[in-house]
């Protein structure tokens, strides 16, 4: 390479400083082909995660209220770059990168350099694979599948936001993570959208870290318990679905809005594990 690769690395947590503190410690074994400046969004951290951070020179440090939750959190911490840079890192501080990390990020930016390129996670117990690029199946913009590439470069539809490298044309192109969402839905749209407006999506084969999957947050069906849950704002929050299905269900948006909610007061079945958002 010519010159250095210049990346803008964005955070998301909440509390548990000791993931912060391990993906730092990752970050700090950096390729020398890559420049790294690192932007954290703290959105009301009780911990020792503001003071943890104090001691980071290198580390951008913004503090929220506890309200943004992750999709706003990342947008501001996106907003705050001004550095000139090549390509956002999304890295979700519960994802504990693998040791040749960015020499497999600096081969793929070689072959894929226009292209979003995605991560893949496993499990640190079972090694099954747990996030990473994701299939559309059929017109329901919920309805995913999770693509296991480990022998080569997969395309993807869309992809879930724990590691991601986006080129800087793409976010400019796109204006970046869509904020108005309140929690979760804002990699799936990013990618929906990437996608819609012809950009590759390309999922680095085998794993670049382990993440444990999120444990189900519906436990039960009680029926106010379960529709308090499900419109939480770490479920199926009403705006988000709303702003989420319009834009990318097509003509039938409005029934996949309400199925999830009809399904809950007809008591049928969980919806099992959400995605997991940095310390979120």
């Amino acid at each position: 390479m010519s010159r250095s690769v210049r990346v803008a690395v964005l955070m998301a947590v909440h509390n548990r400083w000791d993931f912060t503190y391990a993906a730092l410690l990752k970050l700090a074994k950096n390729s020398p082909h890559i420049e790294l400046c690192i932007h954290i969004f703290d959105d009301g951290s009780t911990d020792y995660t503001k003071s943890g951070l104090a001691n980071y020179s290198n580390v951008t440090y913004l503090e929220g209220s506890g309200d943004n939750f992750w999709a706003k959190s990342m947008k501001y911490a996106q907003d705050s770059v001004s550095e000139s840079i090549d390509y956002f890192f999304w890295l979700n501080n519960d994802v504990s990168l693998t040791d040749n990390f960015f020499h497999r990020i600096l081969a793929s930016i070689k072959l894929f350099p226009e292209s979003i390129l995605v991560g893949q996670t496993s499990d640190p117990r079972s090694n099954q694979i747990t996030y990473g690029g994701l299939k559309r199946i059929g017109r329901h913009p919920h309805r995913l599948q999770i693509i296991n590439a480990q022998e080569k470069y997969e395309s993807a539809d869309t992809f879930c936001g724990n590691i991601v490298l986006i080129p800087n044309s793409i976010c400019k192109s796109l204006g970046g993570i869509d904020g108005q969402y309140e929690h979760g839905f804002a990699d799936y749209d990013f990618g929906y959208r990437a996608k819609s407006m012809g950009f590759d999506i390309r999922i680095i084969p085998g794993f670049l870290g382990t993440c444990s999957v999120n444990p189900p947050l519906l436990s039960s069906w009680y029926f106010l318990n379960t529709l308090k849950i499900l419109t939480s704002k770490k479920y199926l929050p009403i705006r988000s679905q709303v702003r989420f299905c319009k834009r990318h269900g097509g003509p039938e948006w409005p029934i996949y809005v309400l199925a999830p909610y009809l399904r809950a007061i007809l008591n049928t079945k969980s919806f099992g594990s959400t995605q997991k958002y940095g310390g979120f």
